[in-house]
């Protein structure tokens, strides 16, 4: 499990965000997506928990997540979003 760390009391996270994600995201996006958020100055506590990709739906209805990070997920549930993640290594369509 990986976290981020603030050691600054003045400067206390807003927000905890638990991500779900599979083994494979979270060695090869996971680091970007963290990266980015410390860019935007988000000031929120990034938590990674690995989430085994055939129960992704039953954490998130449970709250276990607030954020799931996974490959292509073929029959996903009306009341949860999925959009593809597209990683843009020079210009691209504009979405």
């Amino acid at each position: 499990m990986m976290k981020a760390e603030h050691n600054d009391r003045k400067n206390q996270p807003k927000l905890t965000i638990n991500t779900g994600l599979n083994p494979y995201i979270s060695i090869s996006a996971f680091a970007e997506f963290t990266n980015y958020m410390h860019e935007l100055k988000t000031n929120y506590f990034i938590v990674n928990k690995i989430v085994p990709t055939n129960a992704f739906i039953a954490n998130l209805t449970r709250g276990n997540y607030n954020l799931v990070i996974l490959t292509q997920v073929k029959h996903c549930p009306a009341n949860i979003v999925s959009v593809p993640l597209c990683v843009l290594t020079g210009p691209g369509p504009e979405f």
